[in-house]
């Protein structure tokens, strides 16, 4: 349970986001983040939907605060194919991983939270599911991320080592083998 001490001390910082901590405490951030942040994801379900042969999802990934629990919600309304366009980080890294973004690290936006490289975002849509699941986009060589990161840069839409590591990436994910 927590104490008085741990109230005043969550009131006393500025918070950017509104978040709901538990035993009545909330941070009062400027962005009422339960009313917008995932909304139109986290409400899909089957009861409420229905289910479709093929979901389109234009994912923002990096954007959504629980990208696995989003993709949950998207695979409960697909019955087979789910096509996934979203941005991947990390680039080259075979391992799954995603990079964290606290604040406005991501395009200068502090609702850019996950960065997911490509072997992540395999993982997953197995993990929700999805038995056959293959990159459809054809990887970018690294002379051609160097040139459009340097572009990046100088345009001032954000550092070169981040624009090099990132790119956009569709999925298409089959719950049928």
């Amino acid at each position: 349970m927590y104490g008085e001490d741990v109230r005043r001390r969550v009131e006393a910082l500025r918070w950017y986001h509104t978040i709901d901590l538990g035993q009545g405490i909330v941070t009062r951030g400027v962005d009422d983040t339960p009313l917008r942040l995932d909304l139109d994801v986290m409400e899909l379900s089957p009861e409420r939907v229905g289910t479709f042969d093929v979901v389109l999802f234009l994912g923002v990934l990096y954007h959504l605060r629980h990208p696995l629990l989003a993709l949950e919600r998207v695979a409960s309304v697909t019955r087979d194919l789910l096509i996934l366009e979203t941005v991947v980080d990390m680039v080259g890294v075979r391992r799954p991983a995603m990079a964290f973004y606290p604040a406005r690290e991501l395009d200068h936006d502090p609702t850019n939270w996950w960065g997911p490289n490509e072997p992540a975002v395999h993982g997953m849509l197995q993990s929700c599911g999805f038995q056959a699941v293959r990159t459809v986009t054809a990887s970018r060589s690294a002379p051609y991320r160097l040139v459009r990161a340097v572009f990046h840069q100088l345009k001032g839409k954000k550092p070169a080592l981040l624009a090099y590591r990132q790119d956009r990436a569709a999925f298409h994910a089959r719950k049928k083998t």
